[in-house]
C-alpha cells in the first residue's frame, strides 16, 4: 500500500490508542510505511530482559548498535536475572550495562530485579551512566548483599537525579572480608555518591536493622527527599531503624505512608513485633513539622489477626491525629480486604468512630479524607493490592453512620 486510506491525524490517534496492545502494533507497522516510526515508538517503548539475556548483556548491546532507531523508542527498561540463591551476583562488570544505558536517550524508568555488583575491581567504574534526563523511577528489587557490595551497586546509579527511588525486598548479609576492609571500602563509596538527589523515597520489605538505614541517610540528599512510603509486610515494619530516616529526613516531608499492617500482630514464628505502635508512631509523626499528606495502610491480615478490636490499629491512630503537622490537607486511609468485603465489614462494626472524627476535624486544615479499598493478593510468587470498591452500604455506613460531620461539610471521599 503507497498512500494511506485515512488522514495521518486519524492513524495517529488510533496508533495511540492502541500503544499498550502489541501485536496490533506490530501490525499497523506493517500496513504503511508512514505508520512505522509511531507504531514504533510504542512497540519498543517498554522492554524486558530476563534472566538469560541480563547476563549476556554484551548480545543485547549489539543489537542496539545494529538498530539504532530503537534506541530512540526505549523510555522503560527492565532487567530480571532470576535467583537460586539468597544473593544473585552478577558476572559481567557494570560497564556492560552503562554501554547500553548510555545509548538510551529517552530512557525515564529502570527496573532491576536479583541484581547485585559486587565491587571485585576498581570501586571506581571506566564508564560511568550519565543520563539524558532525570529518571522518572528507579525500582531495585532483591539488590542484597554485604553492606559493601550493596554500597558498591546503589553507587553505580547515584550520579544520576531521581524522582522515584523504590527498594524492595532487600537483606544485608555478613560480608565474607575482615571488618576493617569492608569499612574502608564503605567509607570510599559513600563519600562518592554523598548528596544523591532523590525525591520520593519508597521502603518495600527492607530490613533496614543491617545497615541499610544508615547508608541511606548517609547518600541521599536532605534537601530534596519529600515523600516517603514505608513499612511494607513481609519484614519487620516501622522498626526503630526508620527512625533514623524520620530523624533525618522527617522535617522536609511532605508526603507520608505507612504500612501499620503488622503493628501489634504476632510474627508466623510467636514473638511480638513491636508491643506499642502508637508510641512508635508518635515518635514518627513529630518529626515531620512540614507533613501535607499521610496514607496509613492497614491490611487484611492486620483486622483478621488483632483480637478484641480488629482495628484497633487505626483507633491507636487517632490520638496521633493531634500531632500530625497544622500543615495537613489530606489523610488517606486504606484498608485491605481479602476480596469479599468481609474485612471491610469487620472494620465497620469496630472502629471507634466519634473518636477517630473528633480527630480529624481537629485538623483545621484539613481539606479531604479519603477511604481505599484494596483486594490484597498473597502467594507463592509474592504479594500484590488490586483495586476495589465499597459497596453502597459500606460507603453509606461511613457517611451516615461513622463520621457524618464530615460527610456534610464535604471532606469525603472513596476510591
Amino acid at each position: 500500500m503507497n498512500r494511506p486510506i485515512i488522514p495521518p491525524e486519524l492513524a495517529d490517534m488510533i496508533i495511540d490508542h492502541l500503544r499498550n496492545d502489541k501485536v496490533t502494533l506490530a501490525s499497523c507497522s506493517l500496513v504503511n510505511r508512514t505508520w512505522v516510526p509511531r507504531s514504533r515508538r510504542y512497540l519498543f517503548s517498554s522492554l524486558t530482559l530476563n534472566k538469560e539475556a541480563v547476563r549476556n548483556l554484551s548480545s543485547f548491546q549489539r543489537l542496539l548498535e545494529q538498530n539504532a532507531s530503537i534506541c530512540l523508542n526505549i523510555q522503560e527498561l527492565s532487567l530480571r536475572n532470576s535467583s537460586d540463591s539468597l544473593v544473585e551476583y552478577m558476572t559481567s562488570p557494570p560497564q556492560e550495562l552503562f554501554h547500553i544505558l548510555n545509548r538510551l536517550p529517552a530512557l525515564h524508568t529502570l527496573r532491576t530485579a536479583y541484581i547485585t555488583y559486587p565491587p571485585l575491581h576498581d570501586l571506581s567504574p571506566r564508564v560511568e551512566w550519565r543520563p539524558h534526563r532525570k529518571l522518572r523511577l528507579l525500582e531495585m528489587v532483591d539488590t542484597s548483599g554485604s553492606r559493601v557490595d550493596i554500597a558498591y551497586t546503589l553507587s553505580l546509579f547515584a550520579n544520576t537525579p531521581v524522582d522515584e527511588l523504590r527498594i524492595e525486598d532487600c537483606m544485608v548479609y555478613e560480608s565474607m572480608y575482615p571488618p576493617q576492609f569492608d569499612s574502608q571500602r564503605l567509607m570510599f563509596l559513600v563519600s562518592r555518591m554523598s548528596g544523591w538527589e532523590v525525591t520520593r523515597l519508597v521502603l518495600h520489605g527492607v530490613d533496614l536493622t543491617g545497615g541499610y538505614a544508615d547508608l541511606l541517610t548517609q547518600i541521599l540528599s536532605p534537601g530534596h527527599i519529600q515523600c516517603l512510603t514505608a513499612g511494607e509486610e513481609p519484614c519487620i515494619d516501622l522498626t526503630g531503624s526508620y527512625r533514623m530516616l524520620f530523624d533525618r529526613f522527617g522535617h522536609r516531608l511532605s508526603h507520608l505512608r505507612l504500612d501499620t499492617s503488622s503493628l501489634n500482630v504476632q510474627h508466623i514464628n510467636g514473638t511480638e513485633l513491636i508491643s506499642h505502635s502508637h508510641v512508635v508512631l508518635r515518635a514518627y509523626l513529630v518529626q515531620c513539622t512540614s507533613l501535607q499528606s499521610l496514607h496509613l495502610q492497614i491490611s487484611s491480615r492486620r483486622i483478621q489477626a488483632v483480637a478484641p478490636g480488629p482495628l484497633e490499629s487505626l483507633d491507636s491512630v487517632s490520638p496521633l491525629l493531634e500531632l500530625v503537622s497544622r500543615t495537613i490537607t489530606e489523610i488517606t486511609f486504606g484498608i485491605g480486604d481479602c476480596g469479599d468485603g468481609a474485612c471491610i465489614n469487620m472494620w465497620l462494626r469496630t472502629v471507634k468512630w466519634e473518636y477517630l472524627e473528633y480527630s480529624l476535624l481537629s485538623l483545621q486544615n484539613l481539606r479531604c479524607v479519603t477511604f481505599i479499598a484494596q483486594k490484597e493478593l498473597f502467594g507463592d510468587w509474592g504479594r500484590g493490592r488490586a483495586p476495589m470498591k465499597f459497596l453502597d452500604y459500606q460507603q453509606e455506613y461511613v457517611q451516615y453512620q461513622g463520621l457524618p460531620a464530615l460527610h456534610e461539610a464535604g471532606l469525603l471521599a472513596f476510591e
